[in-house]
């Protein structure tokens, strides 16, 4: 893999202000952005349920595969613990999916209530 690949993998070339709707799903509020990617609360087209919608801001294609890659695990996954995929798609050139919107407590939260195991 060329350095020049590797860096854009790693640092994602979009910053995205909250749009108003991606695809079809009208975006409620932006829930989580981590290094490559941002998730947002959407309400579902069709009948408004809310999901959580997860898109790629990089544009590299070693991104874009990794990311494809983990929609198709996450549909392969059946567990009540385990987010449920939906729809996979494609909005200004960046790739998302959809999957249910779960609330609770974040895992950082929760490991700083409890604290990590074998930590005294």
């Amino acid at each position: 893999m060329a350095h020049s690949e590797t860096h854009d993998a790693m640092h994602p070339d979009v910053s995205f202000e909250t749009p108003n709707a991606i695809g079809p799903y009208r975006v409620l509020r932006a829930v989580a952005q981590g290094g490559m990617a941002t998730v947002y609360e959407v309400s579902a087209p069709h009948n408004h349920e809310r999901r959580a919608l997860k898109i790629l801001r990089s544009s590299s294609e070693t991104a874009r595969l990794r990311f494809y890659r983990e929609y198709e695990a996450l549909c392969s996954l059946n567990h009540p613990n385990i987010a449920r995929a939906y729809v996979f798609g494609e909005w200004n050139g960046h790739p998302w999916y959809t999957m249910e919107f779960l609330t609770g407590t974040t895992v950082q939260a929760h490991v700083k209530n409890i604290g990590v195991p074998g930590d005294p």
